[in-house]
């Protein structure tokens, strides 16, 4: 549930779409279980939010099938074209859920093109070629 003042951004801003879906961890928890058919936890870590362009909420999403390190991105219309290609480009498995309706993204660390090491680092074979 949206806490009185997340409940307020949200309605201030209408340009991203799946915002409250980031702010309320229940709320991303139902929306990934629906996407990935796996019941899960999602424990926020970290979140940059930039009124009309973008929220980024780093996390651990935690299931049956174990944990791991997630990045969810919620961004405005204009920026639909880079979801699809950070889609497109990301590692396969790294993809966990998309929507684009709602311009929703949430990868694992490894598809995070700023820091391509983590892909490495999250790969078992080629973690010791990095470290």
């Amino acid at each position: 549930m949206l806490t009185p003042a997340d409940a307020d951004v949200v309605t201030r801003d209408r340009g991203l779409a799946a915002l409250a879906v980031l702010l309320d961890s229940a709320a991303l928890e139902e929306w990934l279980s629906e996407q990935t058919g796996v019941a899960c936890t999602a424990r926020p870590r970290r979140l940059r939010y930039k009124r009309g362009t973008s929220c980024v909420l780093a996390f651990e999403l935690v299931s049956i099938t174990g944990s791991t390190l997630c990045v969810a991105r919620a961004h405005s219309a204009a920026a639909a074209p880079k979801m699809t290609k950070s889609v497109r480009q990301a590692a396969v498995g790294a993809v966990v859920a998309f929507d684009p309706s709602t311009h929703l993204l949430v990868t694992t660390i490894a598809a995070d093109r700023d820091l391509p090491a983590l892909a490495a680092l999250h790969d078992e074979q080629r973690r010791p070629k990095v470290l």
